[in-house]
Parts: structure tokens; C-alpha cells; sequence
């Protein structure tokens, strides 16, 4: 038996370490730096009562993410240092948090804890126990570690048994999926999922994102359900979750949004079922055939349908309970089976206190959690599950049919029966603190005067109904009577829907705005209206936050992005920042700022990134244009390039390989690129400059006629890793970096049926190129014979197999934003409030911006900024992608 011995290490605090409801949030370099994660979790052993530690079991597990496995060792070694007797590791530090809740509730019993620390019944720390965390991490001057204790090989099951001086250790390294599925097999019917699943009627897809329910998954959904393995996306965990983002919504889940017929046009036939799953497995998303099923319906639709359809509720539901900013849904079901209800804060801990007294069965909440009480925290896994169990028993009858009862059959049922929320929330980031909070206290001051409010909304749009109720939310745990304040301010209008506002975030960097607008529609013919468009009386006019506004008050400090930037010159200091949904300037000199955009040296991107050098010290970096502190480090850029120059990146650069920033100088008589590589766990190459000769055009500027010139490129766009630009109307630049470039490789694609009259700066078109989920188009600004005036608008997509441009109609949902001269660039419509399949392209000089729908194409709108200044320059600041 291998012996061990106990250090007592020297240290001081680091600042912030306060944990929230999902335990301590930091990027991996801060935890990575010496003593970081030493202090938090001794901070944590110390918090706990002595009984709770000594002698104890505890469960250590990650998601798989980077520096997981080495902060799975550290932690073993505190934990035999502060007295453990045994430390349950899941096998390769994998286990999801739904699974962790259930280990600890059926094997353990006591406490787990890691970055996140659970409470005995599963569920995360109350404010009681973070606080005393926290406090802790601002007074700590050493921890303890067994130094010498050898590095566990977690990749085998089993138990070592080390000796120290307060007796054994174990570390037992065990197969979480096991217990889960043993867990799940008492709640479902598998048989009858199986049977579902079998029917050649019935296809599926699950996309886990390269997180930790990929393990789970195949266990489940192929070995005990029998789906083919070809339904699994992205099942395999990686550290950097495949480069990238573990959210499980439209925007982030792209294959599956894709393969479910809800993205980019595609000619293969939807899975009739799809969901994915966050990087830890606790939260979900539930997909039809085309077609989204909200968060909010999502757990008002399993809790409708559970008694009949999971075994688990077959004798009842004890309650249901949703987070206050939840849609309604949930409350009309509770409403018509006679259910107990809860509405709560915002933190599944709310939720756990409710189980743990007998009172709720099933809960949820807007953000993609859901889950049940089974165990005491959110479960993606037992989500899809439900929804499997309920297609199961709507089609137990009908497998052998001509046609299934299909997902958006269930939610259409279900709002004809309950009637239907349209849901939607905006989030305004990075709004000064101050003026955030005094915006909220405006809000609750306003509600003293309903007829007040009702007037000023009525002023706005006069077929809003009446709102009837006002509060600033507050929670009185009906179990152990702590009361929690202000949580939310509620506006409630007489055809139930609401106005809710929740302020988050309020440190020195800013805080966060989030406003849930729901609109109540019962009138069954009325339900499959577009949810814009019904929301459009609520949101219309601005009275998402116009409702917040009279002669008493100051408007809030919101910097929204995507805006629209004017500078009179390249150089100007500041520029004017104009918010796209109703043309004004954003807070009109009160002091709201881009972080970066002030350095006359910086660029923006089409991934939102702004690249800047530093006026004062001449660094150069990424920075993130709604985060001061969001700033990647970049080589030294040997001068101050001109401001007119463009700037690329060919990936995400936080993601896990190494990515190019290209700079494309757009001088006059200049043919000069700059570049550097930086990321992908390597050393950062220094700036490389190239200039560069892609062939020459005959320049028709006056006193050069008949003379040749040489090719600038105009327009550039980064996808699949390579850059292109349009060299000719016949053919398509291609300029790529080798693993270590001494220069740039230019090549070009020919194209089979180059597009008529020309593009560029010598063609009669503007042509832009954009990427757009790993696909290249190419936007055409037909002009008027003023080379000012556009008359109509092309997109094109490119079809790299057969080297060809295809017309399209639509561009996926999404909006592209043109910055002329700069990029052209994609995000998703819903996500930043735009219009959907609609082209952007600002014209500073004229003071306005053009809208075009893509299948209306020559159908263009313009849109006048409200008290513009005199400008050249209009730039599309973004949030990153």
C-alpha cells in the first residue's frame, strides 16, 4: 500500500472567487495559474462542518472539458490531505451533472463537490454555504495536499487504497453510466421507447456537442434503445467540445439545427425527432421535423402528458414549479389538472427545496432546463427521454399507420387545448451598472400608477391589453421560510401576458439587462401565428423598454449590439453608435463606449472581434466588443497601419487550433498583406507582411487610362479554414496558410458560368463574399449608373463541387451585414433582432442604412438615422460568433 504524507502550502487570495448557483465560472488560464483551484476547494473543505470532510465520501467528476483530468488529480490530493476516507471518480473524470445528483442521492449520501459544490440531497449549495465559501477565498493563507500522492489512472475501474496518517484512502474510479441507467429504466417504459425507435417511420437524432452526454447517449439511445449509431451527433467528449460552443440552442447546435430541416436549405428529409444537450448533459433541446419547441412549452408539455405516458407518474404529480422569467405554459396546465404550483427565482436550488418536502414532481425553467424529482438538479438526458415516452404512448396504437403523431402535432394539440405563449428575450449586455439599477428601481417607481403605465403604452400601440398587476418578484420558500428579494420586475396584462425585466451582472465591467416578452393567445385559430408577429403589440415602438420611460426619468446606458458605428473619418477618436431597431444614436454622448473602437489602429471583424493596437503602449490583441476585460493577445505588430485597412480570422480564436489574422491593406497603388498565427496550444508567430500580385487590370483613373495596374483585393472571406476573394468574374481567389507559412499560397477556383456584368470596383456590382455556417456566398449590390444608388440585390451560393454560383432565396435565417470597403459578414437573425433572410448594408455619407429581403431582392428599404452627424466611414459592430 503506497503511503502518503501531508503539505501544508503557503498562499494568498485571489480576487473573485465567489461562486454562483453553478459553483465558480472562470476561463481555463485563470484556473490554471498556481494555487487557483488550490484555494477555491480548500475554501469549499473548510466551509463544510468537520463530520462532512473527515472520514467522508465525496464525488469528483468533470465534463470532459480542458484541464478537467488535471484538476480531478489536484482535488484527490486535497481531499486525502483534509482527512477523506474515499473519493469516487467517474471513469476518465467523465459524468454529467444529472448523473453526479444521482449518485450522490442513491450511492453516496453525502457530499459532492468540485468547481460546483452539491449539496446531501444532490442539489446545488444554497447562499448559505457559497457565501461562506467565498469569504473563506478572501481570508486563506495555506491548504493542504498530498504531494506525494501518486496520479490515479482514471481510465480504469476500480479501487486503489492508499495509506495515510488518519488511516486509508480510496479512490474508486466506477462507470457512472451504470447507475444512471438503472436510475432512468425506473422512471421510463424502454420497452415502449424501443418499440418507437424501431418503427422505419420513426427516425432520430441526438447532438450531445462533443459534451459529456455523448457517453451516456450511446449507452442509452443505441445500446438499450436500439437507434442506429449514424442518429448520434458529436457523441464523442472532447476538452474544447470540437472548437465548438456546448449550448444547446439555434444559434450553437448548427448540425442538428441543420439536419432537422431548421437551417441552411438542405434536400434530405428531417428526423421526425432531434434534441441536444449542453456540455454537462443537464440541459436540452427538443427539435420536431422543422420545427422548435420552446423551453417553456417543453415542460408544460411533459408535465401534461406524464401520468398517462411515464411509468415514474403513473399515481400522480406532487406539483410543478418554473423560474419566475418561464413562460406561463406551465401555469395554465397546473391550472386545469388541479396541480400544486410554484413559481421561483431564477436557480434550480428553489426547485430542490420544493422536492425534497414532497410538493413538486416535474420543474423548469427558460434556459433549457428541465427536469424532474428524480434528482435535484436540471437532467437533458431524462428530458428526451419524456418526450420519447410521450411519442411512445401517442403512437402505441399506430406504429404500423400510414403517418405518426409527430412532435409538432404534440405542441400544436397541446396549444389548442392550453392555449399559446409566444415567448421571446432580449438581452442588453455590458449596460452600465448604475444606470441598469436605476432603470429597474424607475420600473418598480412606476408602479404605483397602473393608469400611468397603461397610458404611456397605449400612446405606443393602443392594442395592448390593459396591464392589471405590477411587482417587483419576491420568494417565500414555502419549506423553510427564507425569503428571497428582488428577483424581477413583473408587468402583467389582463390577457395574461407579461413584461418581465431582471437585472444580472452588476460588477465594475457592467451588468445585464434581460427582458422576457410573452404574449397569451387562447384563441386556438390563433396559435400558429408567427411568433414575431404576434409578439409585434408588445414589442413594436420600443415598449419592451419605452415602458420604463417618462419626463421623471433618465434612459438606461444600453449599448446593444449588433449597432451601426459612424466616424467622420478613419481616425476620428469616437465614433456615434446607432442602435438598428429604431435608427437613434445610443445614448447620444452619455458615455456609452465599444471597448477598443476608440484606438484610431482598430478593425473590426466579420466574427465581432475587434482588432486593435494600443495608441499607448502599441500591444496588439482581440478584443471583444462587449467585454473590457475580453481582450487575446496578439504578436507585436511592428507599426500603426492604416485605418482603412480590413481584417480576417480564419476560425474562432479562442477555439482549440491555431488561427490566422490577415490583414488587407486597401491603400491606393498598395498590394500588401499582413498576417500572424496565434493559438492552438503553440507559440503566437510574430507579423509577417507580403505583398502580393494576383494579376493586372487596366486602371481607368483619370491621367492612368491605358496604363495596367495590379489587382487589389477588395473583397475577402474566411471559410472552412482558407480565404477567398474575388479575383475575376471568371474565377474565385483561394489564399491559404501552411502549418508554418513563409508565405502565403494563392490559388484560384474557376468558375463554370461566371455571372454577368462583372463585379468589384471596375464591374457594375458591388460584389461581397460572406461566410455562413461553413458555407461562402456572395452578395450582389446592382448599381445605377451613380455607382451610389443600388437597384437590386443577388445573393449567390457557392457550390464548390461543381465550382458554380446558385441564385438562392434564402440565406438560412439569417441576416448579413455589408460594411463596404470592410466585410461582409452572417449572425443568426433571431439572435441579434434582425430580419431574417435580409441583407444590411449602411451607407455613413447618406446618413442611412438599406434593408433588402433576399427573395424580394430589388424590394429595398431604406432607413434614416434619426440626428445623424456627418460621416464617411459605417461600420457594423457585432457580437462575436
Amino acid at each position: 500500500m503506497v503511503l502518503f504524507s501531508v503539505t501544508k502550502k503557503a498562499t494568498t487570495p485571489f480576487d473573485g472567487q465567489k461562486p454562483g448557483t453553478s459553483g465558480l465560472r472562470k476561463k481555463v488560464t485563470v484556473f490554471q495559474q498556481p494555487h487557483y483551484l488550490q484555494n477555491f476547494v480548500q475554501s469549499t473543505f473548510n466551509a463544510l462542518p468537520a463530520d462532512k470532510v473527515k472520514g467522508a465520501t465525496i464525488v469528483v467528476s468533470g465534463d470532459g472539458r480542458y484541464f478537467s483530468k488535471d484538476a480531478v488529480q489536484i482535488i484527490t490530493k486535497m481531499a486525502a490531505a483534509n482527512g477523506v476516507r474515499r473519493v469516487w471518480v467517474g471513469q476518465n473524470s467523465l459524468m454529467s451533472t444529472p448523473a453526479v445528483s444521482a449518485v450522490i442521492r442513491e450511492r453516496v449520501g453525502a457530499d459532492d463537490f468540485g468547481i460546483k459544490y452539491n449539496m446531501e440531497n444532490g442539489g446545488p449549495a444554497p447562499e448559505s454555504v457559497t457565501d461562506k465559501i467565498f469569504s473563506n477565498t478572501t481570508t486563506i493563507t495555506e491548504y493542504l495536499i498530498a504531494e506525494d500522492l501518486p496520479d490515479v489512472d482514471i481510465s480504469v475501474v476500480g479501487v486503489t487504497t492508499f495509506s495515510g496518517p488518519e488511516g486509508p484512502f480510496d479512490v474508486d474510479v466506477f462507470d457512472s453510466t451504470i447507475d444512471y441507467i438503472k436510475l432512468m429504466k425506473t422512471i421510463f417504459d424502454f420497452e415502449s421507447i424501443k418499440k418507437l425507435l424501431a418503427s422505419p417511420k420513426f427516425t432520430f437524432c441526438y447532438d450531445a456537442l462533443h459534451g459529456v452526454a455523448g457517453t451516456y447517449a450511446t449507452r442509452i439511445f443505441v445500446e438499450e434503445l436500439g437507434a442506429a449509431e449514424s442518429s448520434l451527433l458529436n457523441c464523442v467528449p472532447k476538452e474544447d467540445f470540437g472548437g465548438g460552443h456546448p449550448d444547446p440552442n439555434l444559434t450553437y447546435a448548427k448540425e442538428l439545427v441543420d439536419r432537422m430541416g431548421l437551417g441552411k436549405s438542405s434536400n434530405a428529409e428531417p428526423p421526425e425527432f432531434g434534441a441536444a444537450a449542453d456540455g454537462d448533459a443537464d440541459r436540452n433541446m427538443i427539435l420536431g421535423k422543422r420545427f422548435f419547441v420552446t423551453p417553456s412549452d417543453s415542460v408544460a408539455i411533459i408535465a401534461a402528458n406524464a401520468v398517462q405516458s411515464i411509468p415514474y407518474f403513473s399515481s400522480g404529480l406532487k406539483g410543478v414549479a418554473r423560474s419566475m422569467p418561464t413562460s406561463a405554459a406551465l401555469d395554465v396546465v397546473a391550472k386545469n389538472l388541479n396541480l400544486k404550483f410554484f413559481e421561483v427565482p431564477t436557480g434550480w436550488k428553489f426547485f430542490g427545496n420544493l422536492m425534497d418536502a414532497g410538493m413538486c414532481s416535474i420543474c423548469g425553467e427558460e434556459s433549457f432546463g428541465t427536469g424532474s424529482d428524480h434528482i435535484r438538479e436540471k437532467d437533458g438526458i431524462w428530458a428526451v427521454l419524456a418526450w420519447l415516452s410521450i411519442l411512445a404512448f401517442k403512437n402505441k396504437d399506430n406504429l404500423g399507420g400510414d403517418k405518426l403523431v409527430t412532435v409538432e402535432d404534440i405542441v400544436r394539440q397541446h396549444w389548442g387545448t392550453y392555449g399559446r405563449h409566444y415567448y421571446t428575450r432580449y438581452d442588453y449586455e455590458n449596460v452600465d451598472a448604475g444606470a441598469a439599477k436605476e432603470l429597474m428601481a424607475n420600473l418598480v417607481s412606476m408602479q404605483s400608477s397602473l393608469s400611468d403605465v397603461n397610458k404611456l403604452i397605449k400612446e405606443i400601440r393602443s392594442d395592448v391589453s390593459d396591464v392589471v398587476a405590477a411587482d417587483e418578484f419576491e420568494y417565500k420558500d414555502p419549506v423553510d421560510g427564507s425569503v428571497s428579494k428582488h428577483q424581477g420586475v413583473r408587468y402583467l396584462f389582463g390577457d395574461g401576458s407579461r413584461l418581465v425585466f431582471r437585472l444580472s451582472g452588476t460588477g465594475s465591467v457592467g451588468a445585464t439587462i434581460r427582458v422576457y416578452i410573452e404574449q397569451y393567445e387562447k384563441d386556438s385559430s390563433k396559435t400558429g401565428r408567427d411568433s414575431q408577429d404576434a409578439l409585434a403589440p408588445l414589442r413594436t415602438g420600443g415598449v419592451t423598454l419605452e415602458i420604463g420611460r417618462s419626463d421623471r426619468m433618465d434612459e438606461p446606458r444600453v449599448a446593444p449590439v449588433p449597432c451601426l458605428a459612424l466616424k467622420h473619418g478613419a481616425d476620428s477618436d469616437k465614433p456615434v453608435l446607432f442602435s438598428i431597431s429604431d435608427a437613434t444614436a445610443i445614448d447620444n454622448n452619455g458615455g456609452v463606449d465599444i471597448p477598443g473602437l476608440t484606438n484610431g489602429n482598430a478593425w473590426v471583424t466579420p466574427q465581432g472581434w475587434i482588432r486593435v493596437r494600443s495608441a499607448s503602449d502599441a500591444s496588439t490583441f482581440l478584443q471583444n466588443p462587449q467585454d473590457p476585460d475580453g481582450k487575446i493577445p496578439l504578436p507585436h505588430l511592428p507599426r500603426e497601419l492604416p485605418s482603412t485597412c480590413s481584417c480576417r480570422l480564419s476560425g474562432k480564436p479562442n477555439g482549440s487550433e491555431s488561427c490566422i489574422v490577415l490583414l488587407v491593406e486597401t491603400e491606393e497603388d498598395v498590394t500588401v498583406l499582413w498576417y500572424c498565427r496565434f493559438g492552438g496550444g503553440g507559440e503566437g508567430e510574430g507579423w509577417v507582411r507580403h505583398e502580393y500580385d494576383v494579376g493586372t487590370q487596366w486602371d481607368i483613373r483619370p491621367g492612368k487610362e491605358g496604363q495596367r495596374e495590379k489587382v487589389p483585393i477588395c473583397s475577402i472571406a474566411a471559410c472552412r479554414g482558407k480565404f477567398y476573394f474575388n479575383a475575376t468574374p471568371e474565377s474565385v481567389g483561394v489564399l491559404e496558410f501552411t502549418p508554418t507559412p513563409t508565405a502565403p499560397v494563392f490559388g484560384s477556383i474557376a468558375i463554370a458560368d461566371p455571372l454577368p456584368g462583372g463585379y468589384g470596383v471596375l464591374g457594375a456590382a458591388l460584389g461581397f463574399l460572406v461566410e455562413a455556417e461553413d458555407d461562402l456566398y456572395m452578395v450582389r449590390l446592382l448599381l445605377d449608373r451613380d455607382f451610389e444608388t443600388v437597384y437590386d440585390l443577388i445573393v449567390y451560393k457557392m457550390d464548390f463541387s461543381e465550382q458554380q454560383w446558385h441564385e438562392v432565396d434564402d440565406i438560412g435565417g439569417r441576416a448579413f451585414l455589408l460594411a463596404p470597403a470592410y466585410f461582409g459578414a452572417s449572425r443568426a437573425a433571431d439572435e441579434c433582432g434582425l430580419e431574417k433572410d435580409s441583407v444590411y448594408v449602411p451607407y455613413a455619407h447618406k446618413k442611412c442604412f438599406e434593408v433588402c429581403k433576399v427573395e424580394e431582392k430589388g424590394d429595398i428599404d431604406v432607413v434614416n438615422l434619426i440626428e445623424a452627424p456627418d460621416a464617411k466611414i459605417g461600420m457594423w459592430i457585432m457580437p462575436t460568433d
